[in-house]
């Protein structure tokens, strides 16, 4: 998703949900996302995650 701010600077942001229970799991904002930052984001999700289901 994108949006402009006040100012006229384009913003991008990622909301990332579980689908069965709606959660949202992570939301993160820049004004530039790359592929790379995306897997990254993705990545540490997942390691969040399998850290709080081994608990």
């Amino acid at each position: 998703m994108s949006d402009r701010l006040a100012n006229g600077k384009k913003i991008r942001l990622v909301n990332i949900v579980d689908e069965f229970t709606r959660e949202s799991l992570k939301i993160f904002v820049d004004t530039s996302l790359s592929g790379l930052r995306v897997v990254m984001e993705l990545e540490e999700l997942i390691k969040t995650e399998d850290a709080l289901n081994k608990s």
